[in-house]
């Protein structure tokens, strides 16, 4: 079956059995777009590139586990401010002299701060 649009003005979820495939998806005015799989996963894929664009406010992505990022060329992150929270602080004994921390990295990949006149010293139960 073929359709050049397909609209849906009910109140309630649509649910679709196996996959979609959509030039554009997009949510109604003034309300969030909500893309979930409660049970299972989302994939997207895409020949040349997959643009999520939210120019009137935020974008969220969460999950239980974990999210990866993965790239054959780069990843780019470009932003005026870039926050990363609730790392785990390596503290070695004495004066922390200079305010404000750096940011290290484990063996494993694992980042954590350390204050910013002492050594990145990443212990087993930092970088585990």
């Amino acid at each position: 079956m073929e359709m050049d649009e397909v609209y849906y003005t009910g109140s309630s979820t649509v649910t679709f059995n196996g996959s979609v495939e959509t030039p554009n998806i997009r949510g109604p005015r003034a309300e969030p777009l909500k893309i979930e799989a409660p049970t299972t996963s989302i994939h997207m894929h895409a020949e040349e590139e997959i643009r999520i664009y939210a120019p009137a406010g935020d974008m969220t992505i969460s999950t239980l586990k974990e999210i990866q990022l993965r790239s054959k060329d780069s990843i780019i992150l470009d932003s005026s401010k870039l926050y990363i929270k609730n790392l785990k602080v390596s503290t070695v004994s004495g004066k922390q002299s200079r305010p404000g921390y750096q940011l290290c990295m484990c063996s494993t990949g694992l980042l954590f701060i350390a204050d910013a006149d002492k050594e990145c010293q990443g212990t087993r139960e930092i970088c585990s």
